[in-house]
């Protein structure tokens, strides 16, 4: 089965991406991490992709928990 996870920032957007990334990797996934900065053309790897994961930027507001990877 083929992922392809879409980030489109650097730091902890794609810090979680790439986890994301290596976690589908152990369990047997293949996956295509791919930057929307660098990527022209997303439509072969929608094409491709079985699963599609988005990791957008997102911000809490104060006092709510976050998730620490």
């Amino acid at each position: 089965m083929r992922v392809a996870i879409i980030v489109d920032r650097t730091g902890p957007d794609r810090l979680l991406a790439d986890w994301l990334a290596e976690r589908a990797c152990e369990e047997g996934y293949d996956v295509d991490l791919i930057d929307l900065a660098q990527a022209a053309d997303l439509e072969p790897w929608l094409e491709d992709a079985d699963v599609l994961v988005v990791v957008t930027p997102c911000e809490l507001p104060p006092g709510k928990p976050t998730i620490q990877i």
